[in-house]
């Protein structure tokens, strides 16, 4: 069971610990993926290594676990750099207005305007953003930013780019203390500024690049679960303003007092079954996100950080593949007729699923793409957010059987964008095929262009023509 598996690794750290102080038989662990998970009502902790320790080591390094990272008050200019990030500093150092957001409760859920969903589900208003932009006066701000959301603004929030807020910080903080830090992957890193409000939390949500999230004041409570346990949180679409964040979270998280760990008591808010890691995070600490590891995080006190970021190589690659049309789906040539390729859709998906081991491999267990879209993706509430029929109505082109030439064309296909995504890191792989499936299977839609609509037609072919009929009736 997952359980023992925990047990076991704990066990294993341990006498890790215990009889082997060498850092490289540490890094195996990490890059095998043995984290000390634990579960909702007790996480597990975090991995911890001194600064020093790296010896130079340049992030991610194949390192598929959290990793805490202390003693940064040891690296050189760490000391300058912090004396920057104190409050009364950055107060001194910022400009007379701010533009920030501001949250009534204290949440903040990621909002993209940008996604292709986003207009239908700000025009059926079922579903509002949780925080609001807003413009203060400096002292406002940092008033709000030192209170407990008993200011007129709320909880205030900045996070973004550094030089946004204040191109002064910004060149204060692009010195060398952080650059030993930043992680080095298929782009250049980026540092954005995070400033928060105590109690101020950001709701379950998952990254695509990887994160060196650099405590520089206060302190933050991460609860942290691996990609292959996402859809245990019933994650948004990446065509939703939401994209990439959980519905299923631990919610607003009570503070005993300052500074000190947020309750436990509503654990069972979020998903039961994920495996959890939990680590509070402090001044001069850094913690490592690998991509896809989702992350839900309270502010302890007045927290100001600095996030060193950079996509994978995978990140690159997806992105360049989806916008190759022929690339997508390798199977269709000239020529072809919708009902043609909906026929061969019909094998290809399938076989693509099952290539990649969905319905075979332990570690995917949670993973069951299709209904995923269906129930969870594309499911009941998202179906009113972006008001589409909650029951929708067969695929109008109905379910045809593709041909003995066609149906080898389609396995062919299937087998070479499975090899193209076994490429891909193992843990990354489950994240990708979601906007995979979504690009690839909304072609039924044909020349429909209503982003609502395409994704309408896109799920009722799922229901109608890939899913068993006793599942698509339920």
């Amino acid at each position: 069971t997952s359980a023992a598996i925990s047990v076991v690794a704990a066990a294993l750290w341990s006498a890790v610990a215990s009889s082997e102080s060498d850092w490289q038989l540490q890094l195996r662990f990490l890059r095998r993926a043995s984290c000390r998970f634990g579960t909702a009502e007790q996480p597990g902790s975090v991995h911890a290594v001194d600064f020093r320790t790296l010896k130079g080591l340049r992030l991610p390094a194949e390192i598929r676990c959290p990793l805490l990272i202390q003693g940064l008050e040891t690296a050189e200019a760490w000391q300058n750099l912090a004396r920057v990030a104190s409050v009364e500093e950055l107060k001194r150092r910022t400009p007379s207005t701010v533009v920030f957001d501001s949250s009534p409760n204290g949440e903040f859920a990621y909002w993209d305007n940008k996604t292709v969903l986003a207009a239908a589900v700000q025009r059926v208003g079922v579903l509002r953003q949780s925080y609001t932009k807003a413009r203060a006066k400096r002292k406002d701000f940092f008033a709000a930013l030192a209170g407990k959301f008993d200011s007129s603004l709320g909880a205030v929030r900045y996070g973004g780019e550094v030089s946004e807020f204040s191109r002064e910080i910004a060149r204060s903080i692009e010195g060398p203390a952080l650059s030993a830090l930043a992680p080095q992957s298929g782009t250049a890193s980026r540092r954005s500024l995070w400033l928060g409000t105590p109690g101020s939390f950001s709701t379950a949500h998952y990254d695509n690049f990887h994160n060196v999230f650099v405590m520089l004041s206060g302190e933050k409570e991460f609860l942290l679960s691996p990609p292959t346990d996402a859809p245990l949180f019933k994650i948004f679409p990446g065509t939703h303003p939401l994209a990439r964040q959980a519905r299923r979270h631990w919610g607003r998280r009570s503070l005993q007092q300052e500074g000190a760990p947020a309750s436990l008591a509503n654990a069972t808010a979020g998903p039961r079954d994920a495996r959890l890691l939990a680590v509070t995070l402090h001044s001069s600490e850094a913690l490592f996100l690998p991509a896809g590891w989702l992350h839900h995080v309270t502010a302890l006190s007045t927290a100001v950080s600095v996030a060193l970021t950079s996509n994978p190589v995978e990140h690159g690659e997806f992105n360049s593949w989806m916008v190759q049309g022929h690339e997508v789906l390798p199977f269709i040539s000239d020529g072809w007729t919708m009902g043609r390729m909906i026929a061969s859709l019909r094998v290809f998906i399938p076989a693509l699923l099952r290539d990649l081991g969905f319905g075979s491999e332990p570690r995917l267990a949670n993973w069951d793409p299709l209904r995923i879209m269906v129930s969870d993706s594309y499911g009941q509430e998202t179906r009113k957010e972006i008001g589409i029929p909650l029951r929708l109505p067969e695929f109008h082109l109905g379910c045809v059987d593709a041909s003995a030439d066609d149906r080898k064309a389609a396995e062919d296909g299937a087998a070479k964008v499975a090899a193209r995504f076994k490429e891909f890191q193992e843990d990354l792989m489950p994240i990708y095929i979601m906007p995979y499936l979504e690009t690839a299977l909304s072609k039924v839609a044909g020349g429909e262009t209503d982003p609502a609509r395409i994704m309408g037609t896109t799920i009722a072919f799922i229901e109608t023509c890939l899913l068993p009929p006793e599942y698509a009736s339920s």
